[in-house]
């Protein structure tokens, strides 16, 4: 599995104590990536995914996209797609524009880590609706793209996103 974006590396973690046996996480940002990984089954890398070869069984971008313009977006989703192994799942968690208060919360909170933190990269804050990022990631050439809301009992709107690359 490679883990674009993946900070501390804890969603590794997660995954790793799942069916994941080998994660890749892959973050530029030095103050996280260059710290000891939290579990032997992840190996992280310092830089952006284009500094990782091979291809994948799963790739998976917590909270990264909505720091990109939809265009760097897309070639990004488009590098994931050639990443992926014919038949391989990329996982996306993204915000949900159409939860009105909780992106409220979490664009005020984005402010904050910007400009007292410094705990992100990338500018601004983009939202995409979901039949936006829906459609992207069907242009690309992934198939069975659904979204689900998983933000129940939390302050953030997050939703995430499964999608397949065809297995031929």
């Amino acid at each position: 599995m490679l883990d674009i974006g993946s900070g501390h590396a804890l969603y590794g973690v997660l995954l790793g104590d799942g069916r994941a046996s080998n994660i890749v996480g892959v973050d530029p940002d030095l103050r996280k990536s260059l710290l000891p990984a939290p579990s032997p089954k992840i190996r992280k890398i310092a830089g952006y995914d284009d500094s990782v070869r091979g291809t994948f069984d799963a790739v998976v971008m917590f909270d990264v996209a909505y720091r990109m313009l939809p265009a760097e977006r897309r070639v990004l989703f488009e590098r994931v797609f050639a990443r992926l192994e014919p038949g391989g799942t990329f996982l996306l968690k993204e915000m949900d524009p159409n939860q009105r208060l909780k992106m409220k919360w979490a664009r005020f909170q984005e402010r904050l880590s910007d400009s007292l933190l410094r705990v992100t990269f990338g500018e601004g804050f983009v939202a995409q609706t979901q039949e936006e990022v829906a459609a992207m990631l069907e242009e690309i050439g992934f198939r069975d793209v659904r979204a689900r809301a998983i933000d129940r009992g939390y302050i953030h709107p997050h939703l995430l996103y499964t999608a397949r690359r065809p297995a031929n």
